[in-house]
């Protein structure tokens, strides 16, 4: 239990243990000088220790060593002693056997090495806040990093997780990471970086153009509007397709996929102004005895309504006895009337025999006297 040298002849090292603990030794130095020692007792072994929780030291306590010489005592000649705290890695102890107050040395020492293991977990600290919000497309994302603290100087945070691209949202999670030589890994720190879209699309046109047709209307030309995933296409669940005369609003919307929806409104307007246009540009005179007792109905090509045929005015009635002029009407439904006239001329029929009534005076007639078979 201990370790002694004989520092007058440096040939000679005595390790023995001492049954009765006090017991003198004779040797003949140089001089042939006769020197006495005493064992010495508790000297401790080897020790090896974990660092104190979040320190990187550790306190370490032993039994002193003793010496049984009357006036001798131990002194302890190295740095760290009991009740120290001390560093980490290897620190050799040393205790001195003393003969007097003087500090003479025996030459007799106890010696052993305390061992301290470094089991303090590095402590990782953020810079800057461990949450963030950014607006997608708008704003920008600066890794701050972080900073560690450990025994061991000089470590480096280790940055991993999610890559964060503002331009496209969702919720990011970058994770900070060290481990010591000693493999004490750090509890892992992480941020939260949230890129949220807020924006509403801007649609590329402030205002819609109007969509104007006659007979019918089919909407081709899809707005668009832009954001930050890009160009959206609007989507309506109105009609595309109008074929009644007649004003309309369709309602666009340009969604971004994100929550953000922007509106905006297309008014189509189907208005037909164009007249029929008649099959004959002029009808023709009607020629017929005595009365007139119905008409063919002439007819007439509309851009909307297509095929028309003519109606007579209402104040038409049929049979038409007399020279008359008659109006045709073509209407295409869509307010857009146009009228035609056609000449009614009765003549009457030849007879070669008759009565004549009445009487004569004056000459005779010079040509014979036509009599009508009109009743």
């Amino acid at each position: 239990p201990y370790n002694r040298s004989f520092n007058s002849n440096p040939l000679l090292h005595l390790d023995d243990y001492f049954e009765e603990n006090v017991e003198q030794v004779f040797f003949n130095s140089n001089e042939e000088n006769l020197k006495s020692f005493a064992n010495i007792t508790d000297c401790p072994s080897d020790l090896t220790i974990n660092t104190d929780v979040g320190l990187c030291t550790a306190n370490v306590t032993f039994i002193l060593p003793e010496t049984d010489l009357p006036s001798h005592s131990m002194v302890l000649i190295s740095t760290y002693g009991s009740g120290d705290d001390f560093p980490i890695g290897v620190t050799t102890v040393t205790y001195q056997e003393q003969q007097d107050a003087l500090g003479t040395g025996t030459g007799a020492s106890c010696s052993f090495k305390v061992t301290v293991q470094d089991t303090t977990l590095p402590v990782i600290t953020l810079t800057g806040s461990a949450t963030s919000t950014l607006e997608a497309c708008t704003d920008t994302y600066t890794e701050l990093g972080a900073t560690v603290v450990d025994c061991e100087p000089g470590l480096s945070v280790t940055i991993g997780g999610d890559t964060v691209n503002t331009a496209i949202p969702g919720v990011y999670i970058v994770t900070y990471n060290v481990t010591d030589t000693a493999t004490n890994a750090a509890t892992e720190v992480t941020r939260i970086v949230t890129v949220q879209d807020t924006t509403l699309p801007v649609p590329d046109l402030a205002n819609l153009p109007i969509i104007r047709g006659e007979c019918s209307v089919t909407v081709v030309s899809i707005p668009t509007a832009s954001d930050c995933i890009g160009t959206i296409a609007a989507t309506t669940g109105d009609a595309l397709t109008y074929t009644s005369e007649g004003t309309y609003t369709i309602s666009w919307a340009f969604n971004d996929g994100n929550g953000q929806i922007e509106t905006q409104q297309q008014t189509i307007i189907i208005d037909d102004v164009t007249a029929p246009v008649p099959h004959n540009s002029t009808l023709p005179e009607v020629r017929q005895a005595c009365a007139v007792q119905s008409l063919s109905a002439p007819t007439a090509t509309d851009a909307c309504a297509g095929f028309i045929t003519g109606v007579l005015d209402p104040s038409v009635i049929f049979p038409i006895s007399t020279d008359t002029t008659v109006t045709w009407n073509y209407n295409d439904g869509n307010g857009n009337i146009i009228t035609q006239n056609q000449s009614i001329n009765l003549i009457a029929s030849s007879t070669d025999s008759g009565t004549l009534t009445g009487s004569t005076s004056g000459e005779a007639p010079s040509e014979n006297i036509k009599i009508s078979a009109c009743p």
